[in-house]
């Protein structure tokens, strides 16, 4: 059999139970008053607050020497987020616990639950707020946390400060030592004999003898082509040149020969005047060759001397051009490598220097308050948050309502249910 249950029957049924739903909703409304005004002890909320003041991001660089120093005096970022975490900081709520002479009374995770922090939408404030039956204590209570939140900050930021600062005073000392120490190993390289200097200016010279002896063998060897040349051409002219100059002449031309011939032979001059006589004499000329062809032999034998001889000595400047070259290079190397020693920690003396004096001078700040401020303390509240009166009253009379409508529906269907007759009689 199937039930329908009209409008009408539903409304006719709550008309019946008005009285039942009125005293229910009555007695909750007048329950949730007396609970609210006279048995619930009113609680106060007290609001503290914190400013923050974030510094701009910086862009991440490359770790390095100057990277690392400035890491060291540079206070870290923190968002509002993590400082509003730090306010519930156990050992913050232990200190304010002693300050206040409340640690018989709270336990660190009990205070904590009376904490509440907020930061409010697009501004860089913190909002501490504590609630307690005592306005005053809750007003005393938000100022510690926010105080104390401040001089935890502080003491954290002096903390590693003072640290960075110690580090940098050792790091000092080290770098000095290092410059001493590094000095003093240039010294004694410089003092070694074969120094760079002295290795540059000897192969310069060499170099330059070298090069003389280069130009020198280059002007030589035009010398000696030439020489050759002309010594060949006098050879031939040598060799086409008679030594000796044959020469005939009448004896009547020569009057001493033919006295003597006539009287050797008996005749009279004018008898012998027929006669002629062969002479050969020495070529001038073949003589002047001969001696040139020796002057030049002799030239060009200088000349070839000379060139094996400078061709030597180059060969020897040139071996021990390699010998300097390589000397300097592994002594170059050397005077480098400990030159750059010490300016590097002559550089970085410098550094640390520097960022030993910001160091102090941070330490000298209140670095906490730098990044918090305590904007505005907790005054005592006139008005209890809690509890709600009107409110707690509201919603027992909606509960009492709902009980009593459930209460009225279930006794109907209840007195109707047992008058209808079972299935299947």
């Amino acid at each position: 059999m199937e039930e329908e249950i009209s409008l009408r029957e539903m409304i006719e049924v709550l008309l019946r139970g008005k009285v039942t739903i009125t005293v229910i909703t009555g007695v909750a409304v007048l329950v949730a008053g007396i609970l609210s005004f006279f048995v619930l002890p009113p609680t106060y909320e007290a609001t503290a607050t914190v400013m923050v003041n974030q510094a701009p991001q910086q862009p991440a660089q490359e770790q390095g020497t100057p990277e690392f120093l400035a890491t060291l005096t540079r206070l870290p970022q923190m968002t509002i987020a993590t400082y509003a975490a730090q306010v519930k900081n156990p050992v913050i709520l232990k200190k304010v616990l002693e300050d206040l002479k409340l640690g018989d009374q709270y336990s660190i995770a009990q205070f904590a639950a009376k904490i509440n922090v907020s930061t409010p939408k697009d501004t860089n404030l913190m909002e501490i707020k504590v609630q307690d039956k005592d306005p005053k204590l809750a007003a005393d209570i938000a100022n510690a946390v926010a105080t104390e939140l401040v001089n935890f900050v502080s003491n954290m930021n002096q903390q590693r400060v003072n640290l960075s600062a110690r580090m940098l005073k050792n790091q000092i000392a080290a770098e000095d030592q290092t410059i001493a120490q590094g000095a003093e190993e240039l010294k004694n390289f410089l003092k070694e004999p074969d120094s760079v200097t002295e290795l540059q200016a000897d192969l310069e010279a060499k170099l330059k003898l070298l090069t003389d002896l280069k130009a020198r063998v280059a002007s030589a060897r035009i010398e000696l082509a030439s020489a050759e040349a002309g010594l060949r051409e006098a050879e031939k002219s040598l060799a086409q040149t008679p030594p000796v100059i044959k020469t005939t002449k009448a004896l009547a031309d020569d009057a001493y020969l033919s006295q003597v011939a006539a009287e050797k032979s008996g005749k009279s001059p004018a008898a012998l005047g027929g006669l002629k006589m062969e002479s050969e004499e020495p070529n001038e000329a073949y003589m002047a060759l001969q001696e040139d062809v020796a002057v030049r032999r002799a030239r060009v034998a200088e000349l070839r001397s000379q060139i094996a001889a400078a061709e030597a000595s180059i060969s020897s400047l040139e071996k021990d051009v390699r010998d300097i070259q390589v000397k300097l290079v592994d002594k170059q190397l050397k005077y480098e490598q400990l030159q750059q020693k010490v300016d590097t920690a002559r550089q970085n003396y410098k550094l640390y220097n520097s960022k030993y004096a910001e160091a102090l001078s941070a330490s000298s700040l209140a670095a906490g308050e730098a990044n918090l401020m305590l904007l505005s303390q907790a005054y005592i509240p006139r008005r209890p948050v809690a509890p709600r009166k009107a409110l707690n009253m509201a919603v027992a009379g909606v509960l009492g309502l709902m009980i009593s409508v459930f209460w009225v529906f279930f006794q109907e269907y209840w007195r109707t249910s047992g008058a209808l007759p079972v299935q299947g009689q």
